[in-house]
């Protein structure tokens, strides 16, 4: 086996297990929290990680292997990469939830599936196509990212504008960063693609095959870090301190209002719980709205109060700034 390809191959299986790693400790905060995001997440990952894995069995493959085999091989991969890639470009912009109109969810949410259709559907094409008939469908690579990535500004933007009558300077930042990260990161990518896949700069760079491993290797790095990240801040909180199933479940608590209402019995601000959920000021206020309705109870102090008999902690209200 060629040396170029001992090393590509090793940069991947390192990259494979800590994708793995970063997945199957998602599969194991939802099995805890039963959270549809984390659920999602997970299949993102588990989808990149298959990825991966079947790109190393295709290299290794084409120094030796049978062409039904590599065929199979290559359709599963085709799935996988229009899954995680597509997930991947219209997610990006939605790091700032905070930007999240909860009036305007359904049309949202409906809008989001859209564009996840499309995607997924438009990366399979063009796996598919560039499989069957060589280099010719290039041209649509990067005609497809600029669509995929307009798409996704446009649903972010649609949030802000959803929001603009409660902007804050925070929400502000999160739409530049947003808006940023998707450019920083999408931008380089497929330009990088179009240059290498030019003779005469494949000619000018000594390693140009390491190029996708690195990629791989960089967004699992970077997901191990966030998600250790996410593991300390977590561990800081017992689940004993969660109101009770039996709590959650006789007044029929939605996910979002568990996740706040759990905040809420730590003692934090709505700020601070806006800032740890992704989510605004205002969304915060209506989680805790039905919460009270939901509940019966009239005011803080009766909720306080019938926390009490359901968790540890019963400081659930603190600050001048939390008014309902």
């Amino acid at each position: 086996m060629a040396l170029s390809l001992r090393l590509m191959l090793f940069i991947m299986i390192i990259s494979f297990c800590l994708g793995l790693y970063v997945a199957f400790g998602l599969l194991n905060i939802y099995k805890k929290r039963k959270n549809k995001t984390t659920l999602f997440f997970f299949l993102f990952m588990l989808s990149f990680v298959f990825a991966i894995g079947l790109d190393s069995a295709l290299k290794y493959l084409s120094v030796t292997g049978s062409v039904p085999v590599k065929g199979a091989l290559f359709s599963i991969l085709v799935f996988c990469n229009s899954f995680w890639a597509s997930s991947f470009i219209v997610t990006l912009p939605l790091f700032s939830n905070s930007l999240f109109s909860m009036e305007r969810r359904q049309f949202l949410n409906r809008l989001f599936l859209v564009l996840f259709a499309i995607s997924v559907g438009g990366f399979a094409f063009i796996n598919l196509t560039e499989a069957g008939a060589g280099s010719s469908a290039s041209r649509y690579v990067p005609v497809f990212w600029g669509l995929s990535m307009a798409g996704s500004l446009l649903y972010c933007l649609l949030l802000f504008i959803g929001r603009f009558k409660h902007v804050q300077i925070k929400e502000v930042k999160d739409f530049i960063r947003a808006v940023a990260v998707t450019v920083v990161v999408f931008l380089p990518v497929f330009v990088l693609k179009e240059f290498f896949d030019n003779e005469l700069s494949a000619k000018l760079i000594a390693k140009p095959y390491l190029i996708r491993p690195m990629l791989y290797l960089t967004i699992n790095i970077l997901s191990v870090i966030h998600f250790v990240k996410y593991l300390k801040r977590i561990s800081r909180y017992s689940f004993k301190d969660m109101p009770s199933d039996g709590f959650i479940r006789a007044y029929d608590l939605s996910e979002g209002e568990t996740d706040v209402l759990w905040r809420l019995v730590q003692g934090k601000s709505y700020q601070q719980i806006g800032q740890e959920l992704f989510i605004s000021l205002i969304a915060v206020k209506e989680h805790v709205a039905n919460i009270m309705k939901k509940t019966g109870v009239r005011s803080k102090s009766g909720l306080n109060n019938l926390l009490k008999t359901h968790c540890n902690k019963f400081l659930v209200f603190e600050g001048k700034s939390d008014v309902i």
